[in-house]
């Protein structure tokens, strides 16, 4: 399936999915390096959106080769949250995260903007999706 088949699935999915989940979050997880972040900003053309990384490497600052992070450009059009927000020899859990990107989700929706939760951490993402109850 090619990138523009991808996109109209996502953009007909998504809207069916936001006519009966005015509140509802969009979640984007896929294997490395499939697009998952391209798709995000393609998506942005067409929903108000912000971005939630659930990278568990895009969150350290000065980890740019390698983590494939979203460019500063693009991140000043699109607001992207969880990326550079700790160095590297801090120490970040999952249940950090995920109290942080709850208190994310429910800024953006006040807002009248779509959280997109975007990147490969099962955990980070089962955190929010499965609501898991984690210590900080």
């Amino acid at each position: 399936m090619d990138f523009s088949s991808i996109l109209q699935d996502a953009k007909t999915t998504i809207s069916e999915f936001k006519s009966q989940n005015n509140d509802g979050i969009v979640i984007i997880r896929w294997a490395t390096a499939t697009g998952k972040s391209r798709l995000s900003v393609e998506l942005s053309e067409f929903f108000d959106i912000e971005v939630i990384s659930s990278d568990s490497r895009q969150i350290f600052r000065k980890m740019d080769i390698g983590t494939d992070k979203i460019s500063a450009e693009i991140r000043r059009k699109i607001p992207h949250h969880q990326i550079d927000i700790v160095n590297p020899d801090e120490q970040y859990t999952a249940g950090q995260w995920k109290q942080a990107v709850d208190q994310q989700m429910d800024t953006i929706l006040k807002k009248g903007k779509t959280p997109f939760i975007v990147g490969g951490t099962g955990l980070y993402i089962d955190s929010v999706y499965k609501n898991f109850s984690m210590p900080e």
